[in-house]
């Protein structure tokens, strides 16, 4: 049965992995994520430890999951997979879902339900991708006094290595700004160049462990 269950979820991620992920369903990417790493190891611990009740919690969850696919696979079919997702669109299906699989891990463990979503939702946290901070670039330094004001300095744009499908979670990318020129007697200095920034376009890929597998199916398309 457990064979079986991975076949189940294998289809379940070679699917989701075709979402395109966006703001609208990043959240509910995460959540269905967190849930997947959550019953993975307790489905297999448990088959080991107690496989009568092992046998019941993988039928139960093989069963919800199928009903997933069979939902997913009906929105792919109308073209609308990227939307399945999407919190408004689908809030009660995936809620439905959800809470289904909140009580298979109770079901699994001592928790209630009520401390299961807790903890998944904590969980959900660190699944959801955190926005870069503003980047800006250097200033350049002042030019000194003279006859002839000194020229200002240069400022230094930054350069970003950026994952091209996470262009959205980037904040304002500034460049540098020139120094002030100098005080001059005769002429002022000229005020200093600010470079722009170069942002570097490439596919990030993280070593990851065995245990991160299914984060990256879900979180990294």
């Amino acid at each position: 049965m457990v064979g079986a269950l991975s076949g189940v979820i294998d289809t379940l991620l070679n699917i989701v992995g075709q979402v395109q992920q966006t703001s609208a369903n990043e959240q509910s990417l995460a959540q269905l994520a967190a849930r997947i790493e959550r019953l993975t190891p307790l489905v297999t611990q448990m088959a080991e430890d107690d496989p009568l009740k092992g046998q019941g919690i993988a039928e139960n969850l093989q069963k919800e999951l199928a009903s997933m696919i069979q939902q997913l696979k009906a929105s792919q079919t109308r073209g609308k997979l990227n939307q399945f997702f999407n919190s408004a669109d689908n809030s009660s299906i995936l809620q439905m879902h959800n809470q289904a699989l909140d009580q298979i891990i109770a079901d699994s463990t001592f928790l209630t339900v009520h401390e299961v979503a807790k903890s998944l939702r904590e969980l959900e946290s660190s699944k959801l991708q955190q926005p870069y901070p503003d980047i800006t670039g250097g200033t350049g330094g002042d030019g000194g006094p003279g006859h002839t004001g000194g020229e200002g300095g240069e400022g230094g744009g930054p350069e970003v290595d950026m994952d091209p499908d996470e262009r959205a979670q980037i904040g304002k990318i500034s460049g540098g700004t020139g120094g002030i020129g100098g005080v001059g007697v005769a002429v002022g200095g000229k005020g200093g160049t600010g470079r722009g920034p170069v942002i570097n376009l490439r596919r990030i890929r993280a070593l990851e462990t065995p245990e991160s597998q299914v984060e990256k199916e879900f979180l990294i398309l």
